[in-house]
Order: C-alpha cells, then sequence, then structure tokens
C-alpha cells in the first residue's frame, strides 16, 4: 500500500496539473496493484478554437453534464521575464491584479465575487503565467466581466499596495526560516545563476529586490509582459460554443494587442560548480537535508517521456526503486529519496532529494552516485520486471488524471499553444512508454545522466556534517545562514 501511495506521489510529477482531481483511496491502490492494466486512450473532448483580431486564443468546450463553467488558460512568458533588479515581481503583479481594478476597489472585487458565486486566480511558472476560475452557468457574463477587468484594468497605485508590499516582506522573512527554502535558494542560485529561473528560489533576492517595486514599475512589467497576443483561454461548460463565441469577443475585444517579447535567454550552469558539495550550517537541524543535481535538457527534448520513465527505476520514491532500496530498505537512512527533473522552456533541471540522521550524510552522499553509478555501469542495468512494474503502474492511472473535461484541454492548450507539441501528446506519450523496452530505457538514462555534474547542497550542523567529508577528501564549502 505505502509503496503505491509513493509511486503515486512521483506520477503527480509527471501530470501535475491533472493532479487534484484525482481520489487516491486505499481501494483504488489495490485494485492497481493487483492487475495488469491496459494502454488507456485519453478522449480528448471536441472543441473549437479560434484567434479573436487582438492575438486572444479561445478555446471552447461544451460539457453539458452540470450547469457550470470552469476556465483554465495561460500567458506566455511568466517569471522568465524577470531581470535580477525585479527578482519576484512576477507573484506580486499578479496578486495586485487579483485583489482590486481601475472599476473595482478591493471591498468592491470581494462584494462582487461574493453576490456570484464567481472564482478567478491568477498564478505564474517558470514559463508562464496560469489562469483559472468558475461559476455556474448562469452568472458567466458575470465571469466574463470579472476576468476582463482584472487582466484589462489593473490598478497599481492602490490604497492597499503598501500593505500588500508588507505582506510580502513578512512572508519572506517567514519563509527564510523554514530548512526546504534555505536548501532552494542555495541549490537554485548555483545550479542556474544570474538566471531567471533561480529567483524565484532565492528569498534574499527578492526580498532586497522588492525595495525596488513601484506602482509605475509594476504598470511597466504589466504592459511588457501581460497582453491578449500572449494569452490562451480555454472555458468549458454548458453553453453553446456560437453563443459563448460572441460573449467572449464582446468582453474581451478592447484589450489591446502589445508588442511583448518572449524571454529566450537558455540557462546554462557554470561548469566550475560541478561536483561541489554546499553545507548550509543550520545549528538546530537535527537531520542532513540534501539536495543533489545538476541542469538537464529543455522541454523540447524528444526522448522526454523515455527518460521521465527510465528515472522512475532509479527514483521514483517506491520501495523497489534503486534509492529507495538502498537508502531505506537496507540501510534505514532515509523514509523519502527520490529523483525528478523539470524540464522548461529554456532550461532543465535533474534533482535528487532525501533527508537522513546527520551521521549518514557521507554514506548517503556516496550512495546516491553509487546507485546512479550501477546504472551507467551497467553493472546493474534496468530490467524488463522494473520497466513493466512502472509502465503497468501509468497505464492504471492516467485515466483518472483526465476525468474532467477542463482537465482534458488544459492538458490539450498546454501542448499545444506552450510547448508547440500535438493536440493529442498525453496519447502519443502513452503510445510511446508502452514501446519502451529496458534497453531503451538503459541508453537515455545513459546518455542524459552524469554523476560528476552533481552540485550538492546539504543543510544541518557543519560540526557534524564537515568532518565526515573532510575525512574522505571531499572539499565541502560552508555556508553560514
Amino acid at each position: 500500500m505505502k509503496r503505491l501511495m509513493i509511486l503515486c506521489m512521483a506520477l503527480a510529477l509527471f501530470i501535475p496539473s491533472a493532479m487534484a482531481g484525482v481520489e487516491f483511496s486505499p481501494q483504488l491502490f489495490e485494485e492497481l496493484a493487483q492487475s495488469v492494466n491496459k494502454v488507456p486512450e485519453i478522449k480528448i473532448p471536441a472543441y473549437e478554437r479560434f484567434v479573436m483580431d487582438n492575438g486572444l486564443v479561445i478555446y471552447l468546450v461544451e460539457d453539458h453534464s452540470l450547469p457550470i463553467i470552469e476556465v483554465t488558460g495561460f500567458i506566455k512568458g511568466g517569471r522568465a521575464h524577470e531581470t535580477k533588479d525585479i527578482a519576484g515581481i512576477s507573484s506580486f503583479l499578479t496578486d495586485m491584479m487579483t485583489t482590486g481594478t481601475q472599476n473595482r476597489t478591493e471591498e468592491a472585487l470581494d462584494k462582487f465575487k461574493e453576490f456570484y458565486g464567481l472564482s478567478f486566480n491568477m498564478g505564474v511558472k517558470r514559463d508562464y503565467y496560469t489562469l483559472s476560475g468558475n461559476a455556474l452557468i448562469q452568472d458567466k457574463d458575470h465571469l466574463l466581466e470579472l476576468m476582463a477587468d482584472i487582466l484589462m484594468n489593473p490598478k497599481f497605485d492602490a490604497p492597499y499596495y503598501q500593505r500588500k508590499l508588507m505582506e510580502l516582506y513578512q512572508g519572506l522573512s517567514m519563509a527564510r526560516t523554514q530548512d526546504p527554502v534555505l536548501v532552494d535558494m542555495i541549490f537554485y542560485r548555483h545550479l542556474y545563476g544570474d538566471h531567471p529561473y533561480s529567483y524565484d528560489a532565492d528569498i534574499d533576492l527578492i526580498t532586497a529586490a522588492a525595495q525596488n517595486y513601484t506602482p509605475a514599475r509594476l504598470m511597466k512589467y504589466y504592459r511588457d509582459t501581460v497582453a491578449p497576443n500572449m494569452t490562451i483561454i480555454a472555458f468549458a461548460g454548458d453553453f453553446s460554443s456560437r453563443e459563448m463565441k460572441r460573449e467572449v469577443e464582446k468582453a474581451f475585444g478592447k484589450w489591446e494587442k502589445a508588442p511583448v517579447t518572449l524571454p529566450h535567454q537558455k540557462s546554462i550552469a557554470p561548469r566550475d560548480e560541478y561536483g561541489k558539495i554546499y553545507i548550509i550550517n543550520k545549528s538546530d537541524a537535527t537531520q542532513a537535508k540534501f539536495k543533489m543535481g545538476f541542469e538537464l535538457f529543455t522541454h523540447d527534448y524528444p526522448e522526454d517521456m523515455e527518460f521521465r520513465i527510465a528515472n522512475m527505476v532509479y527514483g521514483s520514491g517506491a520501495f523497489e526503486c534503486r534509492l529507495m532500496d538502498s537508502l531505506r530498505v537496507k540501510k534505514g537512512y532515509a523514509y523519502d529519496a527520490r529523483s525528478t527533473y523539470n524540464a522548461n522552456k529554456l532550461g532543465g533541471e535533474y534533482v535528487v532529494t532525501t533527508e537522513v540522521k546527520p551521521e549518514s550524510a557521507l554514506d548517503t552522499y556516496e550512495t546516491i552516485i553509487g546507485e546512479m553509478n550501477k546504472i551507467l555501469d551497467r553493472a546493474q542495468p534496468i530490467t524488463e520486471e522494473e520497466l513493466f512494474k512502472t509502465v503497468n503502474f501509468f497505464n492504471a492511472l492516467m485515466p483518472k488524471f483526465y476525468v474532467e473535461k477542463i482537465s482534458v484541454i488544459e492538458s490539450v492548450i498546454r501542448s499545444v499553444e506552450i510547448w508547440g507539441e500535438s493536440a493529442n501528446h498525453v496519447n502519443e506519450n502513452i503510445k510511446r512508454y508502452n514501446s519502451m523496452t529496458a534497453e531503451m530505457a538503459q541508453r537515455v538514462f545513459e546518455k542524459n545522466l552524469d554523476p560528476k555534474r552533481f552540485i550538492t547542497v546539504i543543510l544541518g550542523q557543519k560540526e557534524k556534517l564537515v568532518p565526515q567529508f573532510e575525512k574522505a577528501g571531499i572539499p565541502v564549502e560552508v555556508v553560514e545562514m
């Protein structure tokens, strides 16, 4: 049971956006564990796509199962637009945009949403902003009005500006006391250097940069990054597409196109960081928290799916994966150990994480590298049995992530509009991983991983960690926080 729960968490990294709609019961886990699961096919709902004169891309999906309307969408660019002097501004921008507008005060906006039962939210990732919302179908006009007002009429010189800025500082101050935040800050600072991909994890940098935020700077950043010709919105609900098209064009027709340029600077990890170990000294730490990794391929890498499956064999987090079998089952060091990767438009990273007692830190470091080398050197290559278990579990869970039409269309528009893939990309991936062999998994693992490139960050008490590595002749650098 616990193995399946852990593997399910790992699979969430495979299809993160659809995860929220699935309820994982013990009965489900048992069912998936005891059967050989058929190759699934995700049904792509019928949709209409059209582009407005201002460049806004709209997807419409009729779904008459419930009297509601749901929204999902993206604005291209995201945090990659940031510069070092305004690091973190994207998140602050979305917070301000969804708090009030030129037409509605903070209080008026809250009352409008509450009265009609409207929801509309914005978020930000490395390569895009996210949009989401919903309402009863009878209130779709009010939802469109709300969305258009927030997206088209931001107000940054508002009475709540200083309060929001103070809330940001308070949140950053609290975050800096948390071990995972400190580990991420040091890790991504060394992995990505001055690239914008490092900024959102760098609490110190954002705290300093926030002093440069002003209402005028926010407005400039908004105009430089938010525009209809960079935006894709999908609506799914109990409506007529013909009628909905007219209403969408009416709501967003006055949103003016802007000459937004998408970021293009690729992230490159400094080669002089390869092999370095940074120990964050935290006097009250009771464990040694590990984050090891290096730069990896971008999202358009042609063997992305094959690598994802191969990596699950090494570090899915399930008991049978190589990392857990060694660090937990055999040595009893860690409750959890896993390897993940994140592929973006301008770069990607491969990461191994775990947490152990301080006295086990050196052996843990060597074990992580050793287990990877066993695969790379083919001392213990990936087996057909390991591959089958991973593929079989994926086949069982994939359909459960795509039950709702809004989840499927979100996957479609991300594939087509953000990544430049086909609308049927999810089914193409399913066919690809089901046609894999152990040799294919082995080859793609060997092709992309090299433990000599590991950048390692360990948080703990330096008195308990440094001597182990020095005795082994492994140099470390202590970071005082």
